[in-house]
């Protein structure tokens, strides 16, 4: 099993650059961010990935600087590259759409 460090995206390299470009610091991005200090440090280290609302947020904290994408690692991209967008099938507009199975009528009830 690989770690991520073996195969590291280009997410933590861009993190660090912008905080270093900007003077920061982890516990600035920790904050920034709404982490722990030790969460930004795995992040940088590359020992661990952010969950998506966090990548989402480093995302919106560095103005864009460092996308979501960017922390994918090669191999998942080329897995994604694979993927088709969903094609819906042609049916000409007056044909109707395909029922469903009808149920029994329920029989009211009425009190004696």
């Amino acid at each position: 099993m690989a770690l991520i460090q073996d195969v590291m995206p280009r997410g933590p390299i861009a993190l660090k650059a912008f905080l270093a470009e900007h003077g920061l610091r982890q516990k600035d991005c920790a904050h920034g961010v709404g982490v722990p200090e030790a969460s930004v440090s795995l992040w940088l280290s590359g020992f661990q990935r952010p969950r998506e609302a966090h990548l989402r947020a480093i995302e919106v904290w560095t103005d864009g600087a460092v996308p979501a994408s960017w922390w994918l690692t090669d191999e998942e991209r080329a897995e994604i590259a694979k993927i088709k967008p969903f094609q819906p099938s042609a049916t000409p507009a007056n044909d109707p759409p395909p029922s469903s199975p009808r149920r029994k009528p329920r029989r009211s009830r009425v009190a004696a």
